[in-house]
């Protein structure tokens, strides 16, 4: 399971795959998706949430996997003759479905 480092920057919050120098919060990449890839700052601490994340489209970009990782899923299916990078975009479409 991957972890989220989201940091504070000039009153923004900032999501890393990987181990920042300085972090507030950490979260799992699950539950970066379930509080919709948002997060905000409230009387100075970090809050997850997007409450503005309605429609499909947005939800589907929140949970695709980052596109070196959809590329390296894809290239490890030709060479090993499966289908997980379609088997992933499915899971998340039928997730999100259109409205």
């Amino acid at each position: 399971m991957k972890k989220i480092y989201l940091v504070k920057q000039n009153n923004h919050v900032e999501a890393f795959f990987e181990k920042p120098t300085q972090y507030d919060m950490i979260v799992s990449e699950s539950e970066w998706i379930a509080a919709g890839c948002g997060a905000y700052i409230e009387s100075n601490k970090i809050i997850l949430g997007k409450p503005d994340i309605a429609n499909y489209v947005e939800k589907r970009q929140c949970a695709y996997p980052r596109l070196a990782e959809q590329l390296d899923m894809i290239y490890w299916d030709i060479k090993n003759k499966t289908h997980l990078w379609t088997e992933k975009i499915d899971s998340i479409k039928k997730l999100y479905p259109k409205n």
